[in-house]
């Protein structure tokens, strides 16, 4: 039975090349793959598609809940809550259909990392940016509860990628 893998990523992947990648790389090597993502364009509640990777083709299922990309903290975080707490509900409900848990920075960390424990599923935490280093939250009490939550993802994960050692 091929390992089957989720890989969630807080925008609408396609085009994400470290996503694409990573599935791309996973197919390769005889996974079962399915992105999520966070379309922040549109107010469509669920999609589902497939994108055409060199390895396969693969299943992406996007939340559609407008929001600005780049927008900051302070002006997302009722649209990044939703995606989370939606993000959440679909783990649940698919939970019998993945095995790991593949998740792209802090934002998309904190429910794949409770999801894997409650599931009990592996997890993968893959830091592409530190979150208080790519995101302005707010005052030094704001940024050390973020470092500090960041931690505990990363120590809760059962594997964790880095993209570059700078980092």
């Amino acid at each position: 039975m091929k390992a089957r893998v989720v890989l969630i990523r807080s925008n609408p992947i396609a085009p994400d090349p470290p996503v694409e990648k990573a599935a791309n790389a996973l197919l390769a090597n005889g996974y079962d793959v399915t992105l999520v993502g966070w379309d922040r364009g549109t107010d469509v509640r669920e999609t589902t598609g497939t994108i055409s990777l060199p390895a396969g083709n693969v299943k992406i299922v996007r939340f559609g809940i407008p929001a600005l990309l780049g927008g900051g903290f302070r002006k997302n975080i009722k649209p990044l809550l939703r995606f989370l707490k939606q993000l959440s509900r679909w783990l649940k409900q698919h939970r019998a259909e993945y095995d790991i848990i593949h998740s792209f920075d802090f934002d998309t960390g904190v429910v794949a990392s409770k999801a894997a424990k409650k599931y009990r599923k592996k997890f993968v935490y893959h830091i592409l940016d530190f979150y208080i280093h790519s995101h302005r939250v707010g005052n030094k009490l704001l940024q050390n509860f973020f470092k500090h939550a960041e931690f505990k993802v990363i120590n809760r994960a059962d594997a964790t990628i880095m993209c570059t050692e700078k980092r």
